[in-house]
């Protein structure tokens, strides 16, 4: 079994939203090409300076793996941003 914890740190950047749109939401696991990779995306609505999954059996989490990060603005009236992270295991 295998256990997975995110890793997040808001960012210098002014808040735009009240401190809990840092927080990891939308968190999704897939395979990538190679069944091997594990890939790890989440979403938040603020920017955080550190995307990292740390992960590891039996309650150790003794791997970590730092991810990327792309920007999504979505079509709506309010036009807001959505940080989306990937993490590859």
């Amino acid at each position: 079994m295998m256990f997975m914890h995110l890793k997040y740190a808001f960012s210098s950047h002014e808040m735009k939203y009240d401190p809990f749109f840092g927080q990891p939401e939308q968190i999704h696991l897939s395979y990538g090409l190679d069944p091997t990779l594990m890939i790890v995306t989440w979403v938040t609505l603020n920017e955080v300076n550190d995307f990292i999954v740390e992960y590891g059996q039996f309650d150790m989490f003794n791997k970590r793996e730092i991810g990327s990060i792309s920007i999504f603005q979505d079509s709506g009236s309010e036009k807001r941003h959505e940080y989306i992270h990937r993490v590859v295991l």
